[in-house]
């Protein structure tokens, strides 16, 4: 089988990869670069496809293959690093330019697999055009993020979606749990407690599916000194984590300043301001219990295995304190190394207790739980439980979560009732380097103006050898066919009739119309095509900070105009048709021109394919913005559209 696993973000490398880097790259990086690897080594051609970004390391290379994996970086029309709150307005950009790299290599994925709600975006979109299978892996979820942060930080919920601009994530996650072949998650916690916030939710599509673990079997300790027995806490510096309150609540414990020590750790990533902040508060505990509390910034997974193993030798723990923690790799990596744990009891963490026993969950919320559960693991006279966690650590955890079981998974998942995938391929009469020209009918061409349409039929038939000329319409096939041969307009090789319903091609051995491919109607009135936002929840922000009900959606009841959701475009059948299409001819996206009328196309302008605005209702011009890629025509109509054409061949 072959599969492509979409990476967006870029900071993803088979050589060096930087776990902890920043927010995009924590745990799902090693996640999906190991489950990768042992596709390809149970006989899968994997490709991970990522952005190819404007910086002089490795994420400037646009291909490298490791253990049978390759992984591609596509260029964009910018490639300046974003993170990936900030990638939405490109989801449409870089679907294109898989698209593109489909078509140049003639080859087609069996399978998608989209990680994260960003790469889940265009996982969707590409099965909307292709009709490839996709798997939508979460790794974390926008409502539960938004609820959480809504009850530990104090932010409104306009200042929250200014930072990381949930409406348009939820919004795709709402997509994604609707029209994903399958959605996979990492434990039971993930599909009952989180993914049931979404309106969408289904129990038959989400499956479980545990991920492996690999670590390296290190013999070196680290040069880190414990002078007590050291409750070990691993995370990036991200609000979510909840690293700084814990410090305090067990700094309230008598015995735990005087026979134990907090080592946090983290990697050397990207200075936000949020790590600022919360580094600068994690320094203050520093100075205020000098002999308790101390932070570390490590440039290696390496060294962290390494603590993991001096504290274990040291009878100590490791802590995870996150507010929310959908699975729980590092838990894993220092359990496996025989260091007992105490969890957070709100996410996957749940799962990992009741599958290998290795260690406590506590509510983070309630402060004698977390002194009482940390302090009774760490007792000189608990030393049996303390063994008990730990040998099942060094003995169950590798047994159990195996990327061999994650791939026999997922391989049950694919086969599992799916049709195979229907390829309509055109005949190839064009070369390589042909040009198709998609023109929007109703408006354009449909007049009765005699002189320009007679210079349009002319200009036209200097191109047809390597020229694929495509109407579309509103109309019916027969009643735009009557328009084209009333006024001697050149016949399309393909009409897309009903907004995109219905798309016909010319077959010259029959010599008419024959149908490619009748779309269902994807267009409900009041609504917005393939996307539903009649349903849209409303957030409402808790006043309760330990309420564990923080966002409701009210039944998803009818769509509050003042709520702000991401803007679908009014022509995203007509989107996705056209890149359908494009697959079919083998043409890449970029010898694509689109010529429409300026009221009704500016949606249109994004991804690869060029477009031609014709301003046939006078609207004012003055102050839109020059896009790459898009012509603004001063003339109307047929020597419009004879005018921008020129400008782009």
């Amino acid at each position: 089988m072959y599969i492509v696993a979409i990476q967006f973000h870029g900071k993803i490398d088979l050589y060096k990869p930087e776990p902890g880097l920043d927010n995009d790259t924590g745990g799902q990086i090693i996640y999906v670069l190991q489950a990768c690897e042992e596709l390809a080594r149970q006989n899968h051609q994997v490709t991970i496809v990522t952005r190819l970004l404007d910086e002089s390391n490795q994420y400037s290379v646009k291909a490298q293959e490791r253990n049978n994996v390759k992984l591609v970086r596509l260029e964009m029309q910018s490639n300046k690093y974003r993170r990936k709150e900030d990638l939405w307005p490109y989801v449409w950009e870089f679907t294109d330019s898989c698209v593109n790299y489909f078509i140049e290599n003639n080859k087609y994925p069996d399978l998608i697999i989209g990680n994260y709600a960003d790469a889940g975006a265009v996982a969707l979109l590409l099965n909307r055009m292709l009709k490839i299978p996709f798997i939508f892996i979460p790794h974390s979820l926008g409502r539960t993020k938004l609820r959480n942060l809504l009850r530990n930080i104090d932010s409104n919920g306009d200042e929250l979606e200014k930072q990381y601009h949930f409406s348009t994530r939820i919004y795709y996650e709402e997509q994604l749990f609707r029209y994903a072949t399958s959605v996979v998650v990492s434990s039971e916690h993930e599909k009952f407690n989180q993914c049931t916030m979404y309106k969408n939710f289904s129990s038959n599509k989400i499956n479980v599916v545990a991920p492996g673990i690999e670590v390296p079997s290190i013999i070196v300790r680290s040069s880190i000194q414990t002078k007590r027995k050291p409750i070990i806490l691993v995370a990036r510096l991200s609000h979510t984590k909840n690293l700084v309150a814990p410090i305090d609540v067990l700094a309230q414990s008598e015995w735990l300043r005087a026979n134990t020590e907090i080592i946090l750790a983290t990697t050397n990533g990207k200075v936000t301001d949020e790590s600022r902040s919360i580094r600068v508060a994690i320094e203050e505990r520093c100075a205020m219990y000098p002999d308790f509390v101390r932070f570390y910034q490590f440039d290696s997974q390496e060294e962290i295995f390494q603590l993991f193993i001096s504290a274990r030798e040291a009878g100590g723990i490791y802590f995870n304190p996150s507010l929310i923690e959908p699975f729980g790799l590092t838990t894993l990596e220092a359990a496996s190394y025989g260091l007992p744990v105490v969890l957070t009891d709100n996410g996957g963490t749940t799962d990992i207790i009741h599958n290998v026993n290795i260690g406590y969950l506590v509510n983070v919320y309630n402060e004698n739980d977390m002194i009482q559960k940390i302090s009774s693991i760490l007792n000189d006279d608990n030393t049996e439980v303390w063994n008990l966690f730990s040998n099942n650590g060094l003995h169950n955890v590798l047994n159990y979560y195996s990327w061999y079981r994650w791939v026999k998974n997922i391989e049950s998942i694919c086969t599992s009732d799916q049709p195979p995938v229907e390829r309509y391929v055109l005949p190839k009469t064009l070369s390589n380097d042909a040009m198709v020209i998609i023109i929007e009918f109703d408006g354009n061409l449909a007049t009765r103006d005699p002189i320009p349409l007679c210079s349009f039929k002319t200009f036209i038939e200097q191109y047809t050898v390597n020229l694929c000329l495509v109407y579309s319409t509103d109309m019916g096939l027969e009643e735009s066919l009557q328009i084209v041969q009333e006024s001697a307009l050149p016949c399309p090789n393909v009409f897309i009739c009903y907004s995109g319903d219905e798309i016909y091609s010319y077959n010259s051995s029959e010599k008419k119309y024959m149908i490619m491919k009748k779309w269902k109607s994807l267009i409900k009135q009041n609504s917005t095509h393939f996307f539903d936002i009649t349903n849209q929840s409303q957030f409402t922000q808790c006043t309760d900070k330990n309420s564990s009900k923080c966002i409701t959606y009210d039944d998803y009841s009818d769509y509050d105009s003042n709520l702000k959701l991401f803007p679908v475009p009014a022509d995203v059948t007509k989107r996705l048709v056209i890149r359908w299409l494009l697959s079919c001819l083998s043409i890449p996206l970029n010898r694509c021109i689109i010529c429409c009328d300026l009221n009704n196309g500016m949606n249109a302008s994004c991804g690869a394919i060029k477009h031609v605005m014709v301003n046939n209702n006078d609207l004012p011009t003055d102050k839109l913005d020059a896009f790459d890629g898009v012509y603004f025509c001063k003339q109307k109509f047929a020597a419009g559209l004879i005018e921008g054409i020129k400008f782009f061949l």
